[in-house]
């Protein structure tokens, strides 16, 4: 069964920015990174996890 979360908008958009924070580096060099294939795993795991929550965050 899928985890459903219960978040507003801004608590998703605060929470895309602790991910983004544990990277160290900017969305657009995070982005790079994963276009070239060299991201770790749990850059990884981040990048895939922002791009969901951007998604989410679109129609807001």
């Amino acid at each position: 069964m899928p985890t459903v979360m219960d978040k507003t908008p801004e608590e998703i958009a605060q929470w895309r920015a602790q991910l983004l924070a544990r990277t160290r580096l900017s969305f657009e060099e995070l982005a790079e990174r994963a276009e070239s294939y060299q991201l770790s795993a749990e850059e990884l795991e981040i990048w895939q996890t922002l791009q969901g929550l951007d998604y989410l965050l679109e129609g807001v």
